[in-house]
């Protein structure tokens, strides 16, 4: 499925909840660059194959919420820049995503402005290595909980939360950076969060 719709502009809706295609293993760009995409229904969509999720819906600015909580991602092993440049993006339910083959979540919500709130309680990160602004310019989220992250594998987290303006909570109580080699501009711009506890790193 890769580049499968990039650049249909005038996209405002897809429904993929029936497609019936087991053998699928890239979903890389799939969406990219549909700016008028508002809607996207992925229900049953069978991605057990998918290995990569990379810039899925790369610039799809018209996008403000999305439901990803039934897709399979047990053998996906990238999410980088899944959701970089959507800027109206307000919600994303990944609740349920199983991310224990990933190894780079790095730029994936980059430059998402308007994100308010996205839940990865269920992420499993012992694999990923390059976290490196993850949440760039995520100017309107107030708060992460990242207690269950692993990154004792992770080799980069620069700028993870660079210009993350609003955010007032942030924990990360549990970080393992022992393997890190660059931090560079991790926290730049957090000038609203006033405590933060990296006793672990």
């Amino acid at each position: 499925m890769e580049k499968m719709f990039e650049y249909s502009f005038n996209l405002e809706f897809i429904d993929l909840s029936n497609f019936n295609a087991p053998n699928i293993t890239t979903m890389k760009i799939a969406f990219a660059h549909c700016i008028n995409l508002i809607s996207v229904k992925l229900d049953n969509f069978n991605s057990f194959s998918v290995t990569s999720m990379e810039s899925m819906f790369y610039n799809c600015t018209s996008l403000r919420s999305i439901d990803l909580s039934n897709l399979d991602t047990s053998n996906v092993q990238t999410f980088r820049a899944m959701f970089y440049g959507c800027t109206n993006l307000e919600w994303a339910n990944l609740s349920n995503f199983d991310t224990s083959s990933v190894t780079s979540l790095e730029i994936m919500f980059h430059n998402c402005n308007n994100l308010l709130s996205v839940n990865l309680s269920s992420f499993d990160t012992k694999n990923v290595q390059f976290m490196n602004f993850t949440f760039y310019k995520c100017h309107n989220l107030q708060w992460l909980d990242l207690s269950n992250f692993d990154a004792s594998s992770v080799i980069t987290m620069e700028g993870m939360f660079y210009e993350c303006i609003n955010l007032s909570s942030l924990n990360i109580s549990n970080f393992n950076a022992r393997n890190v080699e660059k931090m560079r501009i991790l926290f730049y711009r957090c000038e609203k969060l006033t405590s933060i506890n990296i006793s672990h790193f």
